[in-house]
């Protein structure tokens, strides 16, 4: 589970950045995978919060490993 804010970016009114982001439950047990998911999200592009503000998410990635080559 992975909680992050959202907040308006200094580039524009419209465009909204993670400006906090953590890991607060994880079963995968792999640090670099962790802050590889960490680091995408820091770099991820929203619509900026309506009426000026921040929007805390909480959102729970799932990943699942394949044979299927």
């Amino acid at each position: 589970m992975v909680e992050f804010v959202i907040g308006v970016d200094e580039e524009g009114p419209d465009i909204g950045r993670v400006q906090e982001i953590d890991i607060v439950d994880t079963s995968l047990g792999h640090l670099w995978m962790e802050g590889c998911v960490l680091h995408v999200m820091e770099d991820a592009e929203f619509d900026a919060p309506r009426g000026g503000g921040v929007v805390r998410v909480n959102y729970p990635f799932e990943f699942n490993s394949s044979d299927d080559d």
